[in-house]
């Protein structure tokens, strides 16, 4: 029976570092979220400073990543072509929120919130590319 690719804790580790790294070079406080493929948590890291409500939005760009299998920023441009795509339940569309792929398989996500959208997304990014599959 042939195995579907997944992600290991280790794996959710190194990408979480990598986007913590990021976040501190710039003196950014964010939350960073790293989920599986169904959108459960793996790795979750609160910087001291990060505003409260950002564990619930790092959360929700994780899960929308995931479940949409594309980067919020790309769903954020859907939206504006097709405004009633923010009707689903849960759905995000603020940049901050990417897909991890191995092997075009969805393995999980990662989404940040704390600092402007584009610095959420540069962070998480930065995190995505942390491994090489």
């Amino acid at each position: 029976m042939p195995q579907k690719p997944y992600l290991t804790l280790a794996q959710a580790d190194v990408i979480c570092a990598a986007a913590r790294a990021e976040a501190q070079s710039s003196g950014f406080d964010v939350t960073i979220v790293v989920t599986d493929a169904a959108g459960n948590i793996m790795r979750l890291d609160r910087f001291d400073g990060a505003p409260l409500v950002s564990l619930t939005v790092a959360e929700g760009k994780a899960r929308t990543a995931a479940a949409m299998k594309a980067s919020t920023s790309d769903i954020q441009k859907l939206a504006v072509a097709i405004p009633t795509i923010i009707a689903i339940p849960g759905l995000l569309p603020f940049p901050g929120g990417v897909p991890l792929m191995q092997d075009g398989v969805l393995i999980g996500a990662i989404g940040v919130s704390g600092v402007q959208e584009h610095e959420d997304e540069q962070i998480a990014i930065a995190g995505a590319r942390a491994l090489i599959w």
